[in-house]
């Protein structure tokens, strides 16, 4: 052979090596690209997260694509009280179902790649299982090679905090070491799948907070709707007693009653009456959500005259004077608007002055409000007052600005009224001053068909 030929022949085997050459790299670039593009899809479906099951097997199968193994599994880690914990799988590729219940949990004392992994902490890598030191006289040596893995791969997953929450492994049926250049692959996979599994626990640990947290609610709700039973029909019996022999007394004595005395023994009536009324409606409340009573439209004026009858021995006593303009209907519970008025008049006579008269007012005005009408009622008395830095701690429970040796209570009233007019879907507040009294603004929603008149009639005077 000439040295022409001999230039042409080696040319030719340069050129085929840098072909080759190219080739190779085109095919590498080509695996880098779609490996990306997993990794990608897989991080944009996990942040949808359609279901988080299918997640755990997509992160399997993404571990085997960029692995090139035959096997692998998704394992969360359950801390045991002593230990390091175990390994539960999540999810697996390749196993059948038999070698899956197999391996479903795993210790530290376990021989596998998983097991070393729990014990040192660090990634384990087992080119041949044959091989292995430490899985020589394992009973899980022969469990590996009858189901065809030789070699095998073992990532902890850790949270961004450092804590441990799992293990992401793949297997292979034959010797492997895998490259760096896929562990580095891998280590993106295990950083999503520890986010995963994280985020995961936080949504249970939540959800069995909140599911304890009801449990409790609901146990304490029907403690409280039992003694609210109980304690009504306690008080049923001495109620049906007034009624009973106060109708006695009525009939027995009918021949010889003054005016007077008549209108006293009606009054008894009509008071037990209506408290019999007020506990058939608190039997109703403690026994149903209120979201679920009756609601409807509620004529204010009525429930303030009852009101009124209630009190007028205390009406009485603080020579007091209840002047009302006329109210409108609202949408409410019968039973609970009574309480609420019931309560904020009460107060008012409570801590009036020591002397003097005390003065109470309720004015009625509309308002509409993100396109619903409201009405706006103003109660104000002239009574002791107090300092307007307490203008919302009143309505906390059990407070009182008072001592109890001069003004008794339970502290209760004013938190009761804004739980009441909160599930009425309105607003109450106070603006207190200090020897001027107190006034007490009730927002509840109005009624359409509310007469226009009820804002602007004549004031009422109730004695």
């Amino acid at each position: 052979m000439n040295s022409t030929s001999a230039s042409k022949k080696s040319l030719h085997h340069g050129n085929l090596h840098i072909y080759n050459e190219q080739e190779n790299r085109t095919a590498q670039l080509e695996e880098e690209l779609a490996d990306a593009l997993l990794l990608h899809r897989l991080s944009t479906e996990m942040i949808q997260e359609d279901g988080i099951d299918g997640l755990y097997k997509k992160i399997v199968q993404a571990a085997v694509a960029l692995m090139r193994s035959q096997f692998a599994t998704l394992q969360m880690l359950y801390p045991d009280e002593g230990t390091v914990g175990k390994l539960r799988i999540l999810a697996s590729s390749g196993f059948t179902p038999e070698a899956e219940e197999y391996w479903k949990w795993i210790y530290s004392y376990t021989g596998s790649s998983c097991g070393e992994v729990l014990r040192t902490g660090i990634r384990q890598v087992i080119p041949d299982y044959r091989t292995c030191a430490f899985m020589q006289n394992q009973p899980t040596l022969a469990v590996f090679l009858d189901g065809g893995v030789i070699a095998a791969q073992s990532t902890p997953l850790y949270s961004r905090s450092g804590q441990l929450l799992g293990m992401i492994s793949t297997h292979w049926d034959h010797p492997h070491t895998p490259p760096k250049r896929r562990l580095d692959l891998l280590d993106i996979l295990a950083r999503q799948a520890a986010d995963l599994i994280e985020r995961t626990s936080l949504l249970t640990d939540l959800e069995s907070k909140v599911a304890d947290r009801t449990r409790d609610l609901q146990r304490s709700n029907e403690d409280l709707q039992q003694f609210a039973h109980v304690a009504s029909h306690d008080l049923k019996e001495p109620v049906r007693k007034i009624r009973t022999f106060g109708l006695r007394l009525k009939n027995e004595c009918s021949d010889h009653m003054t005016a007077v005395s008549t209108r006293y023994t009606d009054k008894i009536l009509e008071s037990a009456s209506r408290m019999s009324t007020m506990i058939e409606g608190i039997l109703t409340y403690s026994s149903a959500n209120v979201a679920l009573q009756n609601v409807e439209p509620i004529d204010l004026n009525r429930i303030l005259t009852d009101i009124v009858i209630d009190l007028e021995v205390m009406i009485a006593d603080k020579h007091a004077t209840i002047e009302c303009g006329p109210l409108p209907n609202v949408e409410g519970v019968q039973v609970l608007l009574y309480q609420l008025f019931y309560n904020l008049l009460n107060n008012s006579l409570k801590f009036s002055k020591p002397a003097g008269t005390q003065r109470i007012t309720m004015q009625a005005t509309s308002l509409v409000k993100d396109g619903r009408a409201y009405a706006q009622i103003l109660l104000t008395d002239t009574g002791i007052g107090f300092d307007p830095v307490y203008n919302e701690k009143v309505f906390e429970t059990f407070t009182r600005l008072q001592a109890k040796s001069k003004y008794d209570g339970t502290g209760l009233g004013l938190s009761l009224a804004r739980k009441i007019v909160e599930r009425h879907q309105g607003t109450i507040t106070a603006d207190g001053r200090i020897d001027q009294g107190v006034t007490i603004t009730i927002v509840l929603p109005w009624r359409s068909d509310s007469l226009s008149s009820a804002c602007c009639g004549p004031p009422m005077l109730l004695h």
